[in-house]
């Protein structure tokens, strides 16, 4: 068999992504427990850790909040479906049907959830641990009705192989999570474009005329999608930049000797998950996340006291 140039690229770009991100020395650093910041010791055993991980951020986090890449996904899915489903031998056809029907009845699950916890976010209140149950039984679901589905699939094997791939990366870059502390929705950025990537790869199985009929709408989401990339890049360059600017002069007070350091508030602030630092625990945080003395205090400058 052939190997093509971009089988080889992609693999030696792979082996040398992992190792440039493996040299980060905040691996090493949580790994020996002197990163005060992100830990992976605690309490409880890690089988504990972990189910206590998936149930409370992971499977919110990663899937129930993350409705319009699922609801791609799935609909990927079922146009593959209706294409390759008279190819199948009634074994297959069986487990095909139970698969996409477990996407469905998953994705409606998780909207109901999604809604509810809005609804009790709104209100102040926390989620019930029943709630947390069932949003975790649902997620393995749907994960599980994925496998299965491409198990089915009667493409050849290399195409299958490429799918799995994708589908095993997602879970390799949310594995580490299930015993790194503290996560939230940032930590699921790489899942998400490995999810999209999983979408992109099936909607390539699609037949011609499907894509024939998709390209029409294609060229009028691509033409939105690069406006708001323009309008985001810009909002998010703003903000690299005046965080990396605050970062930068509150790092150098401390050098200075300066006891009390000012943080000016971030333009933009509600494109930015707990920006502010008026709370005493998002102070800590930013002491303990840019190595600062914890003993150091912080005068948080908001917008209009400027």
């Amino acid at each position: 068999k052939k190997i093509y140039i971009q089988y080889v690229s992609y693999f030696i770009g792979t082996i040398a992504g992992t190792a440039l991100m493996f040299s980060n020395s905040v691996y090493r650093s949580v790994a020996e427990r002197s990163d005060k910041y992100r830990t992976i010791g605690s309490e409880d055993g890690i089988i504990v850790k972990a189910l206590k991980a998936y149930f409370g951020t992971i499977a919110s986090e990663g899937f129930i909040n993350n409705i319009v890449l699922n609801l791609f996904l799935i609909g990927t899915c079922i146009v593959i479906w209706f294409m390759i489903k008279d190819r199948l031998s009634n074994k297959s056809k069986v487990f095909g049907t139970i698969s996409i029907t477990a996407m469905v009845v998953s994705i409606a699950a998780m909207m109901a959830f999604a809604v509810t916890s809005f609804i009790l976010y709104k209100r102040g209140l926390n989620e019930h641990k029943l709630l947390l149950l069932a949003e975790g039984a649902v997620t393995a679901v749907y994960i599980l009705a994925f496998i299965i589905f491409l198990f089915v699939l009667p493409f050849d094997i290399n195409r299958k192989l490429k799918l799995f791939f994708i589908l095993g990366s997602t879970g390799c870059m949310i594995a580490p999570l299930l015993v790194v502390t503290p996560i939230g929705s940032r930590c699921f950025f790489a899942p998400y474009v490995m999810m999209l990537y999983l979408g992109m790869e099936f909607y390539s199985l699609f037949d011609e005329d499907i894509k024939r009929k998709c390209d029409k709408i294609s060229k009028a989401a691509i033409i939105t999608a690069a406006v708001g990339l323009i309008y985001l890049f810009y909002i998010y360059g703003t903000i690299a930049v005046s965080n990396n600017a605050r970062i930068e002069k509150a790092q150098q007070d401390v050098q200075n000797g300066i006891e009390k350091i000012q943080i000016e508030e971030l333009p933009y602030k509600e494109y930015v998950w707990c920006s502010d630092l008026d709370e005493k625990v998002w102070k800590r945080r930013f002491k303990l996340f840019y190595d600062i003395d914890k003993h150091i205090k912080i005068e948080y400058i908001s917008a209009s006291d400027k």
